[in-house]
């Protein structure tokens, strides 16, 4: 899943066709950044699988932050074959809840949002509904289905098509505005005009993304008739001469599209697994609520993620704390400090793999050191904790709109950007690279704790000791140094698993012998064809 930072890029690139228009367009006149949310039913996820692309949030009639959506009836949970191996999977839950769904617990009303294919309840004005619904398959004639009328006082309108295809019914319209938080991005779509205001809790999947193209060349993709895309989903082509390089017949899955009049924002993922939630919000909501302290704000995101430093610095210092004592509470857990932070995104938000990495480099910390060592020690938890709030803020440096790192989006988008891939790199410290930039200050502090002693084993308190009958002088030609005006050093990267968490550091020194096993993989060495699915980035 995109970390944090790509998210944060997420929300500026949403915002990039806005400070694209000239300052003399008046910008308190709304209709002049009115667009049409639509989505493309082609591309999205299988409907009678266990991951949607779409669902509605459904709430209770009295809750004042929502508007009511149509009811969607709950369904029976019948296991599902696989599609290769036929054997039968249990349906999966949401991979998020907002904060009334997660409430909901196990009510019916949670049940309703797990399924994207259903029959849609359309309530009736009388308030009457028609609580019998069966899954369905996809209509023949979805249009008929989704412009036909009730013909009778009290009676139910059952459309019989996918969620992604109800959405469309709902023809959202305004105009766009995005936040970030950690590993989730909300996108709110207002208009003052027709009071009619939605929110969409996106999730990225592993490789999703958004970004702005013309609508010119967005209308001629979709023009086009959609192609297989592997075994069960669907892309559109592109032409040749919009995509560099030699490659010709490439495609792009398109799941959803905010369509303005010159460009056009899309969604896309060509594993087809972005998600969006869809919600209605009341009509005084506006884009100036996607802030904390907002009444709306604890309600846009799910209960599984917790706040960053940038947006609720004292929330996120507590969740911090709250995280400590939960493992301090855990005497007899040696679990690596790195598989800590990647299991809890309340504390961590954000934090995947490269970000794990990357802050346990600059907190001088071993991956693999227990986080019961970390927790229980106040030189190192403070260490620590002012990695990861100095990390979160040059994070959002890195993402602000004035940063020199170009938007995705533009005339040419199916270029290769090598500028911004370039400068990108330059704030990736470990993450999948064969050596570490280390400077001058930073290897200084490193060596002062013996962290590039190959034979020292590191201690709880984060220091390291040389075992017995090992001479420190005989250790001085193996470490790591640097020549007098140089200004840092290439130091060979280790690529360490445990389990199936992977992280990487440049630390020679050796864990505790107590500590929980890993494999370690010297990448310059071993080669990434002999480390199960990596590949390494350019290195500078």
């Amino acid at each position: 899943m995109p970390e944090k930072t790509v998210l944060r890029l997420f929300e500026r690139e949403v915002g990039w066709e806005e400070r694209r228009i000239p300052s003399t367009v008046d910008r308190i006149d709304e209709t002049s950044f009115i667009g049409e949310f639509v989505a493309h039913p082609v591309c999205c996820a299988r409907a009678d699988g266990t991951r949607q692309t779409f669902t509605v949030h459904v709430s209770s009639p009295d809750d004042s932050k929502f508007v009511p959506l149509p009811r969607l009836p709950p369904l029976p949970i019948v296991p599902v074959s696989g599609p290769k191996t036929g054997k039968k999977l249990q349906p999966k839950k949401p991979a998020f809840y907002c904060a009334p769904c997660h409430s909901a617990g196990e009510s019916n009303l949670h049940k309703a949002c797990l399924f994207d294919w259903f029959s849609v309840i359309m309530p009736h004005p009388n308030g009457q509904e028609n609580n019998q619904c069966q899954p369905s398959a996809q209509s023949a004639d979805v249009d008929t289905h989704a412009k036909r009328s009730c013909d009778k006082e009290g009676e139910t309108d059952s459309l019989n098509i996918p969620t992604a295809e109800f959405v469309n019914t709902l023809k959202i319209a305004g105009r766009i505005s995005a936040k970030a938080r950690g590993k989730e991005l909300v996108i709110a779509i207002c208009n003052k005009h027709t009071g009619k205001n939605f929110v969409m809790h996106v999730t990225f999947g592993l490789e999703g993304h958004c970004f702005w193209i013309p609508t010119q060349m967005y209308r001629w993709i979709v023009s086009q008739e959609p192609v297989p895309r592997g075994e069960t989903s669907y892309a559109y082509p592109i032409k040749d001469e919009d995509v560099d390089g030699p490659a010709t017949g490439c495609k792009v899955s398109i799941q959803a599209a905010f369509i303005r009049p010159e460009y056009t924002l899309i969604f896309v993922d060509h594993n087809s697994l972005i998600q969006f939630h869809v919600m209605q919000m009341p009509e005084h909501f506006t884009a100036d609520d996607l802030r904390p302290g907002s009444e709306f704000w604890p309600v846009l995101w799910s209960q599984s993620h917790g706040p960053v430093y940038s947006q609720e610095p004292e929330a996120t210092i507590q969740a911090l704390e709250d995280w400590r004592a939960s493992i301090l509470n855990r005497l007899q857990d040696l679990s690596p400090i790195a598989v800590c932070m990647r299991a809890n995104q309340m504390a961590f938000n954000g934090s995947g793999t490269q970000e794990t990495s990357d802050q346990l480099f600059l907190a001088l910390i071993h991956p693999q050191m227990p986080a019961y060592y970390v927790c229980r020690n106040d030189n190192l938890w403070d260490r620590f904790l002012k990695t990861v709030i100095d990390y979160d803020k040059d994070r959002m440096d890195l993402a602000a709109p004035s940063a020199r790192l170009p938007a995705v989006s533009g005339p040419h988008p199916f270029y290769m950007n090598l500028d911004g891939h370039t400068k990108y790199l330059h704030h990736v410290f470990t993450y999948r690279r064969f050596n570490v930039l280390i400077y001058q200050d930073h290897l200084r502090a490193a060596h002062e704790l013996g962290l590039f002693l190959p034979n020292a084993i590191i201690q709880p308190n984060g220091c390291t000791e040389l075992p017995d009958g090992v001479s420190p002088k005989a250790l001085v030609k193996a470490t790591l140094r640097a020549d007098r005006g140089q200004k840092f050093i290439k130091a060979p990267n280790f690529l360490i698993t445990v389990g199936k968490i992977k992280c990487y550091t440049p630390f020679t020194a050796q864990p505790g012998p107590t500590w929980k096993q890993a494999v370690h993989y010297l990448l310059s060495v071993v080669g990434l064809n002999a480390v199960p699915d990596t590949i390494c980035l350019a290195e500078l």
